[in-house]
């Protein structure tokens, strides 16, 4: 039942009443480390901003192991690969076991041959991570970046892009020539 001066359950006070003040204490540290996902294991992002490369904005961040990296949905939302549809479905089957896991900004047949197996492994562990509110966040190396974006140059060079590929690759130029001053490693940390 309820308590109608306060409006809280009654219930909670009863069992609190009945915890000793270590045990509240344990209780209340539990509830905040789910609360802040304070998993040792996942690294936390010290420093965070929004990059913008040419009037792409994409967001990123410094984790506490040093570690700079690019917040991967919206890298691909910057290289306009979304992944709906053919890619959900396709995802696990168009590729061999190696490659079953890539990002939507690589997961073309066609930029296939110009991934090396290094890059390739990379890909296929992105970095989960936390920010300071505690939202977990999926992203990659910054220093991935212009491996990225000399993929789909290298692939548009060698014609192996369909018209609509061309786009990204287009993209993906625009992106190099955002961060080709700087370095990508310096332009997150000048943002963060």
């Amino acid at each position: 039942m309820y308590n109608d001066k306060y409006g809280k359950a009654i219930g909670g006070y009863a069992r609190a009443a009945k915890l000793t003040p270590e045990e509240r204490s344990l209780i209340a540290q539990k509830a905040a480390k789910e609360r802040w996902n304070t998993d040792p294991k996942i690294p936390k992002a010290t420093h965070s901003w929004i990059i913008n490369l040419s009037g792409i904005e994409i967001p990123c961040a410094v984790l506490d192991n040093g570690t700079r990296v690019l917040n991967e949905k919206s890298l691909s939302n910057a290289l306009e690969k979304r992944g709906k549809g053919l890619y959900l479905q396709n995802r696990k089957s168009a590729y061999t076991n190696d490659s079953a896991l890539l990002q939507k900004y690589v997961f073309v047949r066609n930029l296939e041959p110009f991934i090396s197996p290094e890059i390739k492994k990379i890909f296929s562990n992105p970095i989960n991570y936390s920010t300071k509110t505690g939202t977990s966040v999926r992203g990659i190396p910054a220093v991935l970046l212009p491996e990225i974006c000399q993929m789909w140059l290298s692939a548009r060079e060698q014609g192996a892009l369909t018209e609509k590929q061309l786009e990204t690759a287009a993209k993906a130029q625009i992106l190099m020539q955002g961060f080709a001053p700087l370095g990508i490693a310096a332009l997150v940390d000048e943002a963060t």
